[in-house]
């Protein structure tokens, strides 16, 4: 991907950091703030698969009221990455 390419891409694996495999999202329905990376759907968080993005307290970090978030990752419980959706 260059950096004048603004289409979106996706992880391939449950972990981008280590296998650092990825390919162009199909679809993007919610980008997240401050880059090109999509939310992940469904997600899994607190055991219950989401389907969109959650405003709920704070996962971890900063939580900025009636903020929505989603996760990066298929397992939020695992992994606990997440990002603010943009409205």
């Amino acid at each position: 991907m260059t950096a004048e390419d603004d289409r979106t891409w996706c992880s391939l694996t449950y972990d981008y950091e280590k296998d650092q495999q990825w390919g162009y999202c199909k679809d993007c329905s919610v980008r997240i703030m401050g880059g090109h990376h999509c939310c992940y759907f469904p997600f899994l968080y607190n055991g219950v698969l989401q389907t969109s993005c959650l405003q709920t307290p704070r996962p971890r970090g900063d939580f900025i009221r009636h903020k929505r978030w989603c996760s990066m990752y298929p397992d939020f419980d695992k992994k606990g990455v997440w990002k603010y959706c943009i409205d």
